[in-house]
């Protein structure tokens, strides 16, 4: 029996291991052009502070400063355990310091998030599947993880004869692995004058081309060395 395991170490030869890329430059595209002032800051909101959480936070912050080298990027990790009014508190104090996009990267502590930014009219972007029916108005995208993909290339592996285990997959935009949700009517009509929805369709567009081809990467090195010795192999932290 062979199987697809989320942690990539010491894999027996049986298994694959099926992790997620960072190359989310192309959300900055977007919540950097519905940001009402250049001044401006967009928001992060993370799921306790791993080693995962904070290479997402780091390719983002790069992708924001790809678009608008002088953009701020306004940062909170929000634990599980806090609570849904604990979660909602903290979104609702990153929107009243200026905040008009945010890009949740916190699971399902996200949701939470989510309905504060329904409630305040803030712009949001999600992450793990497309969650524009929670909130149509404020959710402009969302980061979608197609998790079927590694499933079904191992399937698919196993039934040719060709599986090979006791390795890393890496799943992106190029492979499948991840998509972007389209903006719809609801937040496109939030745009400034001069852009149209086909405007930033097509700079998205141009974006998932070059990160396809690699023009478009993202340094970890950086943030791996200053906090790697922070995590335990299975990215989760302990203290220093």
């Amino acid at each position: 029996m062979s199987t697809i395991i989320p942690y990539c170490s010491e894999m027996p030869k049986n298994a694959v291991c099926a992790r997620g890329q960072y190359n989310t430059h192309t959300l900055p595209e977007e919540g950097q052009t519905f940001n009402s002032n250049e001044t401006h800051p967009i928001g992060f909101i993370g799921n306790s502070k791993t080693l995962t959480s904070r290479k997402i936070e780091s390719a983002f912050l790069q992708g924001i400063k790809s678009v608008n080298p002088d953009a701020i990027l306004k940062v909170v990790y929000i634990d599980r355990v806090d609570g849904k009014l604990m979660d909602q508190y903290l979104t609702e104090t990153m929107c009243s310091s200026g905040v008009d996009v945010i890009y949740q990267s916190a699971a399902e502590v996200g949701i939470d998030a989510i309905e504060a930014a329904k409630k305040l009219g803030k712009l949001i972007i999600s992450t793990r599947g497309d969650h524009r029916s929670l909130a149509p108005s404020v959710v402009l995208t969302s980061l979608i993880k197609h998790v079927y993909r590694p499933v079904l290339d191992v399937v698919e592996a196993v039934l040719e004869n060709r599986f090979e285990g006791g390795k890393t997959e890496s799943y992106g935009i190029a492979n499948g692995g991840i998509s972007l949700a389209p903006i719809r009517p609801e937040v496109a009509e939030r745009l400034p004058p001069d852009i149209t929805l086909g405007d930033l369709s097509a700079r998205v567009n141009e974006a998932l081309e070059a990160v396809i081809s690699g023009q478009i990467t993202v340094d970890l090195g950086e943030i791996e060395a200053t906090i790697s010795s922070s995590f335990d192999s299975d990215g989760s932290s302990h203290p220093v």
